[in-house]
Parts: structure tokens; sequence; C-alpha cells
């Protein structure tokens, strides 16, 4: 199965915007329910489940970057690897051609018989 790394490297891309939007989704959202939090009041009865609320925002704000940082690093293997083999590629193409430049079809190739007497076909 062959890759098309500029494929790999346009879906890296969208990879990468989403998780941009989900950084600025969460950190928007995020901003919302801790004032909400902090409408909840002052009284005793209310502080443990403001605390908890708060606690559980943070808790919910370490997963949400732990994920974009994840999947930063996985875009970003994404577009190394696409380069490596689009370097890869254009290296083999590069041999290909000296190789085949201005010897023909079996360029390079002993003819029967002589063989090692630089013959080429």
């Amino acid at each position: 199965m062959r890759v098309d790394p500029h494929r790999v490297v346009e879906l890296a891309g969208r990879c990468d915007e989403a998780v941009q939007r989900l950084v600025i989704e969460w950190t928007e959202a995020s901003v919302g329910l801790r004032a909400a939090g902090g409408h909840l009041g002052e009284g005793t009865a209310v502080s443990g489940v403001a605390q908890a609320y708060a606690e559980a925002l943070d808790s919910a704000d370490e997963v949400v970057w732990g994920l974009a940082h994840a999947l930063e690093g996985g875009v970003a293997a994404l577009i190394d690897s696409a380069r490596d083999v689009s370097q890869a590629d254009e290296a083999v193409a590069f041999e290909i051609d000296r190789a085949a430049a201005g010897r023909g079809r079996h360029g390079g190739w002993d003819e029967p018989g002589h063989a090692g007497e630089g013959h080429g076909g």
C-alpha cells in the first residue's frame, strides 16, 4: 500500500487545527464553568460542593492539556514520517535516474560472457 506523504501532511494539519480548536473551546468553557462554580456561594453547606467542583475542573484541565499535548506529538510524528517518506522517494528516484542516465534500458549490466569487462548493454 502506497501512502501519499502530501496527503498525510494535509491530514496532520487538519488534526492540528482540531487540537487547537479543542484547547480554545475548553479554555472558554473552563472560564465559564469556573465562574459558575464561584457563584455557588460561600455558605458552609455549599463550600464542599464548590471545592469539589473546582477540583473536578482542575482534573479536567489536566486531561484536556495532556490529550492536546499527546495529539500534538502524534501530529508532529506524522509530519516527520511523511517528510522522511518523501525524501526517501526522492532519493530513490534520483538514484534510478542517475543509474539509467545515458545507459539505455539495461544500462550497467554486463553482457553474457563479458562479466566484469565493463561492456554495457
